[in-house]
């Protein structure tokens, strides 16, 4: 496939060359945004990233590798369309990235390990990514010049584009009306604490007044008991006694 080097306005902030920035590259080649805005962008979508799942418990950098939910994550918020490579029925049934075996126009194409910018069938990306080098079981280097395309990306179009609006505004919408439950929630457990602690207020009086009562009626029968001529020594109230 023809290849174009273009390292989507690296150059423009840093120096060096040898870095895994893929994603923010390819990303920055298709859609024409400033490389800094998407490098801060992605960096600052990793800290919601679930940590554990990561292979070495790390998170995903801008400069040397973003993981697939990140990236993917990023691609949604910007109204970017998901597209399959997968026929139904054949799971296994692979395309290769060469000539011809993907649409026309500006795509961003998902690799092995590596996410790069296509546009009209030519390769926007630091090195030609349509070839892939490795060692067979004798040791001899090989090339691999059909690289499996797991599926790519393309801009939203006016339908899409409007389908998305609704969608969003629909999300808006219920969240709205689940917040203004939670408030509605909220106050009225406040009320029933104020009434509860209003009604704590008003007989707590009463109750501790009927509770020093019954106290007091408690030791005139302790009294009575123990005064009883028929008290046997195996009661309750001889053993209290003595």
């Amino acid at each position: 496939m023809k290849f174009i080097y273009n390292d989507g306005g690296r150059s423009k902030y840093f120096k060096a060359e040898n870095v895994g920035d893929c994603v923010t590259r390819a990303i920055c080649n298709a859609t024409g945004k400033d490389y800094k805005e998407v490098y801060n962008r992605l960096n600052e979508m990793s800290k919601r990233e679930s940590v554990k799942r990561h292979r070495g418990h790390k998170r995903s950098q801008s400069r040397n590798g973003v993981f697939k939910e990140t990236w993917k994550r990023y691609l949604n918020e910007i109204g970017w369309v998901h597209h399959s490579t997968c026929t139904p029925g054949s799971r296994r049934e692979k395309v290769k990235l060469v000539e011809g075996a993907l649409p026309q126009g500006t795509l961003i194409v998902q690799l092995s390990k590596h996410l790069t910018c296509l546009k009209d069938g030519v390769i926007y990306d630091t090195y030609d990514c349509s070839k892939k080098d490795y060692y067979d079981f004798d040791g001899n280097l090989v090339t691999n010049d059909e690289r499996c395309v797991y599926g790519y990306w393309t801009a939203p179009t006016e339908e899409e584009r409007k389908m998305q609006e609704e969608t969003k505004a629909q999300i808006q919408e219920y969240k709205d009306f689940v917040a203004k439950e939670k408030a509605e929630l909220k106050a009225k457990r406040e009320e029933v604490k104020k009434y509860n602690k209003s009604i704590m207020k008003k007989y707590s009086k009463k109750i501790n007044k009927l509770a020093s009562q019954l106290r007091k009626l408690e030791r005139e029968r302790d009294k009575q008991l123990l005064e009883m001529p028929t008290l046997k020594k195996d009661s309750w109230a001889y053993a209290k006694k003595n």
